[in-house]
C-alpha cells in the first residue's frame, strides 16, 4: 500500500507541475475518489454514469454506480451501511442482453429497459447517465 500512495502521490505532483491530464482506469473506487476531478463508471464496456468527483460519490444515479459505491468499505464499523447486492450473473460482453445491458441485475428495472437502450442523457449540469430509471 505505501508503493501505491508514492505512485499515486507521484501522479498527483507531475499533474499539478507540469498541467498534465490523466485518464485513470481502476476497481479501487477510494483512489478514484482521492486523485479525480471527473468519474466515468463503466458496465461491460460502455460508459453509464459520468459526473464530477463529488457527484459520482456523494450523488450516483444510475443503478449500478449506486451498487458499486455502497460496496465500498468504510472506516467506521459503526456507521450504518446500506448495501445494494446485485443478483444474477454478470452477462456475457459479447452477446450481451437486448435493452439495458444492466436489466439483469438491476433492481430498478423497468419494461423499457429490456427492449430499449438507455441514451446517455445530461441529468443534471455535467452529470451524464444511461438510464431510464435515472
Amino acid at each position: 500500500m505505501s508503493i501505491q500512495a508514492q505512485v499515486i502521490n507521484l501522479l498527483m505532483a507531475l499533474q499539478e507541475e507540469l498541467g498534465l491530464s490523466y485518464i485513470f482506469i481502476a476497481h479501487d473506487l477510494s483512489v478514484v475518489e482521492h486523485i479525480s476531478d471527473r468519474g466515468a463508471v463503466m458496465y461491460l464496456g460502455k460508459i453509464v454514469e459520468m459526473a464530477t468527483d463529488y457527484d459520482i460519490y456523494h450523488h450516483p444515479r444510475h443503478p449500478y454506480t449506486q451498487a458499486l459505491l455502497s460496496a465500498v468499505p468504510v472506516p467506521d464499523p459503526e456507521a450504518p451501511k446500506k448495501r445494494i447486492l446485485l443478483k444474477g450473473d454478470v452477462p456475457s460482453p459479447l452477446h450481451p442482453p437486448s435493452g439495458c445491458a444492466f436489466h439483469t441485475r438491476c433492481p430498478q428495472k423497468q419494461d423499457i429497459c429490456l427492449h430499449e437502450q438507455p441514451v446517455f442523457t445530461e441529468l443534471d449540469h455535467e452529470h451524464w447517465a444511461a438510464c431510464h430509471c435515472c
